[in-house]
């Protein structure tokens, strides 16, 4: 049995997830994740935390002997963790980060919500600052000037323009709350609190 096989063997017996292991290391959960697939090996310093966490030898991780481990994990550990069933209803792109990146794809979903609310706040603030801001116009009649007519397209513009703003920063909002009630889902079973 190679390295990487006899990590997934004993997180599996050990009844922990990816998550949890890499809790217990102080490492995040790729680094465990390429582990278990090969791609990198930990580093010599990581074998005794491996080895303690695991209850096994470091001799036994590095040779491919394919003894078994010893039966020291508890009963009430034996249950594989998986993910929770309500991330199969999210949607594709956030159903893949959730798995890939456990709750830190919840603080990544909260960033992009403050991103729109910097673009539509920004939008409004240039819409104002261009002089496109029509307080003193009824009817299409501009109050400071009775002769000059307001251009029913450029007043049309303006208003899809405050419309996307204000359209942009309320989606902002939205997608913060959802991302931080993600994070906080996640974190929440990552700790063992929701299975």
């Amino acid at each position: 049995m190679k390295l990487n096989e006899k990590i997934i063997y004993c997180r599996k017996k050990a009844g922990m997830s990816q998550v949890d292991l890499a809790d217990a290391l102080g490492i995040s959960r790729q680094s465990v994740s390429k582990w278990e697939t090969g791609e990198s090996n930990p580093d010599i310093t990581r074998l005794a935390d491996l080895a303690r966490v695991f209850e096994v030898s470091t001799d036994w991780l590095l040779s491919e002997a394919e003894e078994t481990v010893r039966e020291t994990v508890s009963a009430e550990k034996t249950e594989i963790r998986e993910y929770p069933e309500w991330i199969d209803n999210l949607p594709g792109f956030l159903r893949s980060m959730a798995r890939r990146f456990g709750w830190l794809a919840g603080l990544y979903t909260a960033l992009s919500g403050v991103g729109f609310i910097v673009m539509g706040s920004m939008l409004n603030s240039s819409l104002s600052s261009m002089g496109m801001e029509l307080p003193n116009v009824i009817d299409g009649i501009h109050l400071d000037d009775p002769g000059f007519l307001v251009d029913p397209a450029m007043q049309s513009s303006y208003d899809a323009m405050k419309t996307v703003s204000a359209l942009l920063i309320f989606a902002g909002i939205g997608i913060v709350f959802f991302g931080f009630a993600l994070a906080s889902s996640l974190k929440q079973w990552g700790k063992g609190g929701d299975q």
